[in-house]
């Protein structure tokens, strides 16, 4: 029977990361940034300073926001804000899409109206994960959110609910979208290797031993 080397075989099972359910909260923008490639930023700066109606649904990149009614609340719109926020017009929740294979989910948020815990559901090809009482901060403030998904599952979509409903908006901006950093090619290739140094480390003990 044809036997593999230890190592070979330990190589092998690394290399074949199996899929793994879980999405983790990262609310520091700079741990959040650290831990992979930054592909997409989203903000709405570029609108008007009253409010505006982007489209609905509204793509932009890999995004597409999906409410029925999307608006977009300027700085002179009356609410306070000092950045330009995307809301649902009818207050929540709001929810979109996320297309490609993104491991990196992240984005700024506050309250248009009344203050209330929020709970962001974050949909991945493998399931479906709520994080409720979330507190933003209170307008113009802004308070990050980010979620990391695990090897093998990518973002597919997601949702900002507040508990009070009507009266009561989560308002976003500064959306990323990234990959979670993965072991460069020659990085496997220098993991197996080790490998094949302590095989060989642990048949000549074997020897040694022998003699």
């Amino acid at each position: 029977m044809l036997t593999l080397p230890k190592f070979f075989v330990a190589g092998f099972m690394l290399a074949a990361v199996p899929a793994s359910a879980a999405v983790t909260l990262i609310t520091s923008e700079g741990q959040f940034t650290a831990a992979g490639t930054i592909t997409q930023a989203t903000n709405f700066d570029a609108f008007g300073s009253g409010f505006s109606v982007p489209g609905n649904p509204y793509t932009v990149g890999a995004l597409t926001f999906t409410s029925t009614d999307n608006l977009v609340v300027g700085t002179a719109s009356g609410f306070g804000n000092t950045r330009n926020l995307l809301a649902y017009d009818r207050w929540s929740p709001m929810s979109g899409t996320i297309s490609g294979l993104h491991s990196l989910f992240g984005f700024k948020m506050t309250l248009l109206g009344a203050a209330s815990p929020v709970t962001a559901t974050i949909v991945t090809n493998l399931g479906s994960y709520q994080f409720a009482g979330l507190v933003p901060a209170a307008n113009p403030g802004l308070s990050f959110y980010g979620f990391q998904s695990g090897a093998g599952e990518h973002m597919t979509g997601f949702t900002l609910a507040s508990a009070q409903g009507a009266g009561s908006a989560p308002s976003t901006t500064d959306y990323l979208l990234g990959a979670a950093g993965i072991p460069e090619p020659a990085s496997w290739a220098m993991l197996i290797a080790g490998f094949g140094l302590v095989g060989a480390a642990s048949r000549r003990r074997r020897t040694a031993v022998a003699c």
